[in-house]
């Protein structure tokens, strides 16, 4: 009898954790849906705010680097790549992520535009004023 109920137990413990496994995964997918739907109004944002034109204007510079120049100083503040490529794809640039990790790093490693912050996140590099030593 106490076997059966030992059993009993284990099995019942067995279905609540795969019922918990399936809620989890749900769970996580709604969070990443969320998350997604978050960072596309962030990009956007700058419209409802009146922000600078130039992110308003679809595809704003000729260039990537350009455009990432753009962003990131509408933003402010070092954007990770991701954010910085929810952005782009906002703007109507349609390149890959490893392009643009390639452009930062590349700008960032020569000092040039920008400056790596933290892993995979940059901020527009600041111009040293004339005469400061």
């Amino acid at each position: 009898m106490i076997k059966e109920q030992i059993e009993q137990l284990r099995q019942r413990r067995e279905n609540i954790t795969e019922e918990f496994r399936g809620k989890e995964i749900e769970f996580n997918t709604e969070i990443e849906r969320i998350d997604r739907a978050i960072a596309k109004f962030e990009a956007g944002v700058g419209i409802l705010h009146g922000e600078p034109s130039s992110v308003v204007q679809e595809k704003p510079a000729k260039s990537v680097a350009q455009a990432i120049g753009i962003i990131l100083n509408d933003a402010g503040e070092p954007l990770h790549v991701k954010r910085i490529m929810e952005r782009l794809r906002f703007l109507g640039y349609q390149t890959a992520e490893s392009t643009v990790s390639g452009t930062l790093q590349t700008y960032a490693k020569k000092n040039k535009k920008f400056k790596k912050t933290a892993p995979a996140t940059y901020s527009v590099l600041e111009k040293k004023s004339k005469g400061a030593g």
